[in-house]
């Protein structure tokens, strides 16, 4: 997020005011869709639903530089939002199915270090470039 609110900043002006109010309404809507993620996973299975809910959601930030104005940018981060998390419990319950009981802990934790590290370069690096 560090790197996209400084391309937000520096394309379109944001103010802060709305970075804040478009970021949390992202968050709101990501919750509801963890729900449907898991409602979808049922349906048309784990992969299906990790690849037909990230991949529109990654093509949604290629888009982001083609955008006319900040509430264009706005609406696609918001639909991005709705799917950007979905692949998330589906994944879990993927590698929770393929990995032996005895391992589970070792390898949600793995991942979940993983992940944690990833987020965690983004604002160190875009305070540099600020």
């Amino acid at each position: 997020n560090a790197f996209l609110i400084y391309w937000l900043v520096s394309q379109y002006n944001m103010s802060e005011q709305v970075l804040g109010s478009l970021f949390s309404v992202s968050g709101l809507v990501t919750t509801p869709s963890l729900w449907v993620a898991a409602w979808l996973g049922n349906r048309i299975g784990l992969i299906n639903t990790m690849v037909f809910t990230h991949l529109p959601a990654n093509c949604g930030l290629i888009v982001l530089p083609f955008m006319p104005n900040s509430s264009a940018v706005s609406a696609v981060l918001i639909f991005r939002a709705l799917l950007s998390q979905m692949d998330v419990p589906a994944r879990d319950a993927f590698i929770m199915t393929v990995v032996d009981a005895d391992e589970r802990m070792a390898c949600s934790s793995f991942i979940s270090t993983l992940r944690a590290l990833a987020t965690a370069a983004g604002p160190p690096a875009a305070a540099l470039l600020w």
